[in-house]
């Protein structure tokens, strides 16, 4: 549903035209002649476009208008969010650190988000609840507690050896155990999935198993876990790269306290002298911003930063970012450190807040002007912390290799320390050499191609955001709102819900004024879905803030009925008996399926002939009987408003035709 646009005067040209026709009589009762070739009908016509053009920019609102009411109503627009991949890195045993940069197809860089064992380990084999999987396709790990995820590898892993897992699951209990001595044995483990509940690493601390599971031992599963991804020495990366390098020399004398390393994160309170040389630095000061030291030497310091001007005192200053930030962090080196604090406008600040602007979409940061947020003073340096991205180009990259960087080599520096020394002397740098990349020989290889990759939003695709959000149930007014709310309760997912009005689960055919009964099915295909405890304490909290004052909302699990059928039936002469029962069968319970039976709806005798009559093969079925618990049900089976019905045990007794 579109926002209505407004309309502060809808006269058109036609329309003033006319209106100052008829005041012609009334103002200037001389004037007689009317028709267009008159000077001046004329210049009226004129007139009367200009008018229009000025009605309508009175009806338009400004892109920061804009801006403005999407964020009195919480909409605020969304930075880039970059593209991930997961990757599998071989090697010698060597340690692949964090935020090592990889590149990938365009030029496009990519950085690991923790560092990873590169072994020759691969993966040969996986087998999910007792059947063989294809690597690299998403597959379900197991159902039903005892089941397990059993991983064969070309060689036992290695202690710290990892394994990246995309997963999207429920959190239960698990052990990982590995194949030791000719029996399985439990494995000391770092499970960043919390049993294959959500993405992360596994990183083994027990070596020596090429053979390795992970069982599913208790817990209620709401939803059967997905395996999307699985890497041997795998590690997520992301196209998130920082933005500029900033060199600072060192001038003669200057006062250096506490180390400063290649390849560190350093904060330090600095002081600059007129020329912009550092005269005093001393490092592990908190409320510093954190800088990644690229190089270190008696003259100069280069970190990853980006310098991006410095204050003048002038109101409103206005600088750009390289486009498409992640994050940033802004800092004015004044007598001490500042950090200027990002809003959406700067309407609610005040002369002493250090707050900005930045626009996602072009990377413009703007500065308060003194009386509504504070002014950068005159000579201090405006230095950037920013992370950009591709956004949307960085999806479907594949192909992979350690990228030659500084800031590779920076991470391959094994020590350099410029040590305190007195003011008068210079400062005392050891500088240990290292080869061109952390990781030399590291094979990178992907799973899937990156996605997840999404440009920055401009203030029209907030707006129609915004649009799409009318339509959105935000209340549980009506029924048909509580179930929309309760499918969309993060972090869960659902099969089914269904909303009943005036009913309580306990007194299913009392009326209940005032109640309203929300039943949960869980996505799990097989037996009888019922919510776990913890779900319906998630479908509970996510409703209840959401709730008219005067309602109450009870949550519950559907009523299962066991459904048999026993039925007798005849064949066709070209029918094959025993494949006729197997589709009847198969028929029967896909009919009696809970996920798509409708809640308490009766099942009908009719019903159950109608599916039997329509598989192929059937000429005629005479006799059906249903049957609830094993019990013969007398004609149709009622299973009241909160039932739905499951497959028991089918008995169909197959008659060749005579002759």
């Amino acid at each position: 549903m579109p926002f209505p646009q407004p309309r502060l005067d809808d006269r058109r040209w036609r329309d003033l035209i006319d209106e100052a026709r008829s005041l012609i009589p009334y103002r200037a009762p001389g004037w007689t002649d009317h028709n267009v070739s008159d000077p001046g009908i004329t210049l009226s016509e004129l007139f009367a476009w200009v008018a229009e053009m000025d009605l309508f920019q009175l009806d338009q609102i400004s892109d920061r208008l804009r801006q403005t009411m999407l964020s009195l109503a919480g909409l605020r627009r969304e930075p880039a969010v970059p593209a991930t991949v997961t990757l599998s890195l071989s090697g010698d045993g060597v340690v692949v650190p964090a935020t090592t940069e990889i590149a990938g197809p365009r030029g496009l860089l990519f950085r690991t988000l923790e560092p990873v064992l590169a072994t020759g380990a691969r993966l040969t084999s996986v087998e999910a609840a007792g059947e063989k999987v294809a690597v690299g396709a998403p597959f379900t790990p197991f159902v039903r507690p005892g089941e397990a995820l059993v991983l064969g590898f070309s060689e036992p892993l290695r202690r710290g050896a990892t394994l990246a897992i995309t997963v999207d699951g429920t959190e239960i209990v698990t052990r990982w155990e590995g194949r030791l001595h000719g029996r399985w044995r439990a494995l000391e483990v770092e499970d960043g999935t919390r049993g294959l509940s959500r993405s992360g690493s596994v990183r083994v601390r027990t070596p020596g198993a090429a053979l390795i599971r992970c069982r599913y031992v208790s817990g209620d599963l709401d939803a059967p876990p997905v395996v999307r991804e699985l890497a041997v020495n795998g590690v997520r990366a992301e196209q998130a790269t920082p933005a500029g390098t900033l060199t600072w020399p060192i001038a003669p004398g200057a006062v250096i306290e506490g180390p400063v390393r290649p390849g560190t994160t350093l904060h330090a309170a600095i002081r600059l002298d007129d020329s912009g040389a550092i005269t005093r630095l001393e490092a592990g000061r908190p409320g510093t911003p954190g800088l990644f030291v690229l190089e270190v030497s008696p003259a100069r310091l280069t970190v990853e930063a980006l310098l991006l001007g410095a204050g003048d005192d002038a109101p409103g200053q206005r600088h750009h970012l390289p486009a498409a930030p992640v994050t940033t962090e802004i800092w004015t080196l004044e007598a001490e450190w500042r950090r200027w604090l990002l809003r959406d406008d700067l309407g609610g600040s005040g002369p002493a807040d250090a707050h900005a602007v930045l626009d996602p979409l072009t990377g413009l940061v703007r500065f308060g002007d003194g009386e509504r947020g504070r002014v950068p003073p005159r000579g201090a340096p405006i230095v950037v912390l920013t992370r950009r991205t591709a956004g949307s180009a960085g999806n479907e990259a594949a192909g992979f290799a350690v990228a030659d960087t500084p800031h590779n080599r920076a991470l391959a520096v094994p020590g350099v320390r410029i040590t305190p020394a007195a003011p008068a002397a210079a400062p005392s740098v050891r500088i240990l050499t290292a080869g061109p990349t952390p990781v030399p020989g590291v094979r990178v290889a992907h799973v899937l191609p990156a996605a997840g990759g999404v440009d920055a939003e401009g203030v029209s695709d907030v707006w129609a955001r915004a649009e799409g959000l009318l339509d959105r149930a935000t209340r549980a007014i009506t029924l048909a709102d509580c179930e929309e709310l309760a499918a969309a309760t993060p972090g869960v997912r659902l099969a089914r819900v269904v909303a009943l009005a005036g009913v309580h689960p306990s007194l299913p055919c009392v009326p209940a004024p005032g109640v309203i009964t929300v039943v949960l099915v869980p996505y799990l295909p097989a037996g009888r879905p019922m919510p776990s405890p913890r779900l319906l304490r998630a479908v509970a909290r996510h409703l209840c803030g959401l709730r008219p004052l005067g309602s109450r909302f009870e949550l519950t699990g559907p009523v299962y009925t066991e459904l048999s059928v026993r039925a007798r039936v005849r064949v066709l002469p070209a029918a094959d008996p025993d494949a006729v029962r197997h589709d009847l069968l198969r028929a029967l319970d896909a009919w009696l399926d809970p996920l798509t039976w409708p809640l308490g709806r009766d099942v009908y005798r009719t019903e159950a002939l109608t599916v039997l009559d329509q598989v192929p093969g059937v000429d005629r079925v005479s006799g059906v009987e249903l049957l609830a618990g094993g019990e013969p049900a007398c004609g149709n089976l009622r299973v009241g408003p909160l039932g739905l019905v499951t497959a028991g045990e089918h008995t169909i007794e197959v008659e060749r035709p005579c002759g």
